[in-house]
C-alpha cells in the first residue's frame, strides 16, 4: 500500500465506524423518544383515572349522607355540601345533586308546589305526564347555571335514559354518553357528562325497603374536568403530544375533548397510542398523537453527526445516550412507584376523609348538648375524640399534599411570618418550647405551600421529641441570593441510614407516619427553585430558598 494513500484509508474506515455508531445512536434516539412518549400518555391516563375514581368516592360520601338520614332537606343538602368543601377541592365539579325517583302523578304535584310556598321558580320539565319522572330535586351549588337544571327530568332525553337503565339493572355507579348539559349557556359551550351513583331504601322497617329512591349525582363539563388533572408542565407536553378523548368507540361524531382547543398542537406526529378507559359501565377510548417535548428532526441530528463528531465523539455521546436511558428506566420506574403509591393513597385518604367529616361534626354537635357539657366525664371524652380525629386528619393532609400538584403562587411574603403560622397551626404542647431566631427577611415564594412545609417538620419534631420536655430551634439566615433555614429539636439524634432515606416515599422513623409527609416537603422545596436536606450530630433539616 503506498504511503500516500493511507489517509483515504483510514478516512474510509474511520467514516465507515462513524456511519455504523452514528445507526445505532439513531436507533436508540427513536427507542427514548417513544419511551418518553409512553410516560407522557401513560401520566395523562393514570391521573384521568384517579379523578374519575376520586369523584366515586366523593358520590358514595354523599350516598352515607342520605342513608344516615330519613328525609334530606335542601338545607341539610347545602350544609352538607359546604362542609365538604367541593367547590374548592373540586372545581372541575359542576354541581353533586339528587335525583328523585317519581311514579306518583300526586307526588310530582306535591315538589311542584312545594316549590312554589318557598317561593321557589322551579317546576318539574319538560311539561306532560309520564308513567316515570327522575327530575333533579336537590343541586348544589346554587348558581345561573345550575338553576336550569332544577327540576329537569333526566329520562326524557335518550341518552340520559340509557345510563338510567343501566345504573338500575346494575345498582353501580353509571356514567352517561357524550351530552350537552342543561346547565350550558350561550357562552363556552362544551360536551358534558353525568355520573349517577342509585340510592335504594335500607330501612328495613318500612313498606317500601330495597326499592329505588333515585340518584346521587354529579355533572361535569368535559374541558374543564380535564383541565383539572393539568399540572403546569402539561402546557409545553401539548404543545407536542395532542390527545383526544372518544366516547365508546372512536368515530368523529362520538370526539369528546380535543386538546387542540385548549393549546394548539405544534409538533409531528411522529408517534400513536390508543388507550381505552372502562368505568361505571362506560368506555373512554383516549387516542394521542404526537412527538417528545425535546424532539429533534433527523436531518439535524445527521447534519451535526456527520459534520462536527469524530470517532471519540460518537462513542462517547452513544455512551452517554445509554447511560441516559438507563436513567431514565430508573425514573420512569420511581415515577410509577410513587404514581401507584399516590393512586393508593388518594382513595384511602377520601375515603378517610368523608367518615371523618361525619364524625367531627357529630362531635361538635354532641359538645352543644346540655347533657354532654353537664357531665365532665363525657366532656372529656369527647375531647379525646376530637384530638384523634385532629391527628388522623394530618396524616389524610399529608398524604392529601404528597398527592396533590398544585401550581405555585409566588408573591412576596415574610419567612418568618410563614413559619410563625405554621407554629400556630402545629399546636404546640405545653412541654416544648420554640426558639424563632432571624429577621423579617422577604422572599418571592407561595405563603401556602411554603406553610405545609414548616408546619410538617414542626409536627415531626413535637412528635419525636414526644411528652419529654424538649426544645425546637428554628435559625433564619441570610446568604446573598438564597435565605437558609435550619430546623433542630432536642429529640433523639437519626441514624445516618435514617437520614440518607428520609426523603424516600414511605420512608419513616415513626411508627404510625405515613412517610408521605417529607417527600411533600421535598417537592414544594424544590418547585420553588430550593432544596432541602437532614444532617444528623446533631438532627438538623436545612432549607435553601431563592429570594426571587
Amino acid at each position: 500500500m503506498k504511503i500516500d494513500s493511507l489517509p483515504w484509508v483510514v478516512f474510509g474506515i474511520s467514516m465507515l465506524i462513524s456511519t455504523i455508531v452514528f445507526s445505532i445512536f439513531l436507533v436508540e434516539k427513536s427507542i427514548h423518544d417513544e419511551k418518553e412518549f409512553q410516560t407522557i400518555t401513560e401520566n395523562f391516563e393514570k391521573r384521568i383515572l384517579v379523578k374519575i375514581e376520586t369523584s366515586e368516592q366523593i358520590l358514595m360520601g354523599f350516598k352515607a349522607f342520605f342513608a344516615g338520614s330519613e328525609k334530606v332537606e335542601p338545607d341539610e343538602f347545602e350544609s352538607f355540601f359546604k362542609i365538604q368543601n367541593i367547590e374548592n377541592r373540586f372545581p372541575e365539579i359542576q354541581g353533586i345533586g339528587f335525583i328523585e325517583y317519581i311514579i306518583d302523578e300526586d307526588r310530582k304535584n306535591v315538589i311542584n308546589q312545594e316549590w312554589e310556598k318557598l317561593g321557589l321558580d322551579y317546576r318539574i320539565h319538560p311539561e306532560g305526564v309520564r308513567e316515570e319522572y327522575f327530575p333533579v330535586t336537590l343541586l348544589q351549588p346554587v348558581n345561573y347555571r345550575n338553576e336550569r337544571a332544577i327540576g329537569y327530568d333526566i329520562n326524557t332525553e335518550k341518552i340520559r335514559q340509557d345510563a338510567i337503565e343501566n345504573a338500575i339493572l346494575t345498582r353501580e355507579q353509571t356514567v352517561t354518553g357524550k351530552i350537552i348539559l342543561v346547565q350550558e349557556t350561550e357562552e363556552d359551550v362544551q360536551f358534558g357528562f353525568l355520573i349517577l351513583l342509585p340510592v335504594h331504601d335500607i330501612d328495613k322497617t318500612s313498606e317500601n325497603y330495597g326499592e329505588l329512591l333515585g340518584f346521587i349525582y354529579s355533572v361535569y363539563r368535559m374541558n374543564d374536568f380535564i383541565e383539572g388533572i393539568f399540572v403546569p408542565t402539561d402546557v409545553e407536553h401539548l404543545r407536542h403530544v395532542q390527545m383526544q378523548i372518544y366516547d365508546n368507540i372512536k368515530a368523529e361524531e362520538n370526539l369528546f375533548f380535543d386538546s387542540g382547543n385548549l393549546q394548539s398542537f405544534e409538533g409531528e406526529k411522529h408517534f400513536v397510542d390508543i388507550k381505552t378507559i372502562s368505568f361505571g359501565n362506560r368506555d373512554w377510548v383516549l387516542s394521542f398523537q404526537g412527538e417528545t417535548t425535546h424532539g429533534t428532526s433527523l436531518i439535524e441530528l445527521a447534519g451535526v453527526g456527520m459534520l462536527d463528531y469524530g470517532l471519540s465523539i460518537l462513542f462517547t455521546y452513544v455512551t452517554i445516550l445509554l447511560t441516559k436511558n438507563i436513567q431514565l428506566s430508573r425514573k420512569i420506574t420511581k415515577k410509577e412507584k410513587i404514581a401507584v403509591i399516590g393512586e393508593i393513597s388518594s382513595r384511602l385518604a377520601h375515603d378517610i376523609r368523608n367518615p371523618l367529616s361525619n364524625i367531627r361534626m357529630s362531635i361538635e354537635l354532641l359538645q352543644k348538648e346540655k347533657v354532654i357539657n353537664e357531665n365532665q366525664e363525657f366532656f372529656n371524652k369527647c375531647n379525646i375524640i376530637q384530638k384523634n380525629v385532629d391527628r388522623i386528619s394530618h396524616q389524610v393532609d399529608n398524604v392529601l399534599d404528597f398527592v396533590r400538584s398544585r401550581p405555585i403562587e409566588k408573591k412576596d411574603m415574610s419567612v418568618k411570618e410563614c413559619i410563625s403560622e405554621g407554629i400556630q397551626e402545629a399546636k404546640i404542647p405545653n412541654n416544648i418550647k420554640v426558639i424563632l431566631v432571624g429577621d423579617y427577611q422577604t422572599i418571592q415564594g407561595d405563603p401556602i405551600q411554603l406553610e405545609i412545609v414548616f408546619r410538617n417538620l414542626l409536627i415531626n419534631s413535637i412528635q419525636a421529641i414526644g411528652k419529654k420536655l424538649g426544645t425546637i430551634k428554628i435559625t433564619i439566615n441570610d446568604e446573598g441570593d438564597f435565605l437558609k433555614i435550619v430546623f433542630e429539636d432536642s429529640a433523639q439524634m437519626l441514624s445516618q441510614d435514617q437520614i440518607e432515606n428520609i426523603f424516600e416515599p414511605l420512608s419513616t422513623t415513626k411508627e404510625k407516619g405515613t412517610g408521605l409527609g417529607l417527600v411533600s416537603c421535598k417537592q414544594i422545596v424544590e418547585s420553588h427553585g430550593g432544596e432541602i436536606f437532614a444532617k444528623a450530630d446533631p438532627t438538623r433539616f436545612i432549607i435553601k430558598l431563592p429570594k426571587q
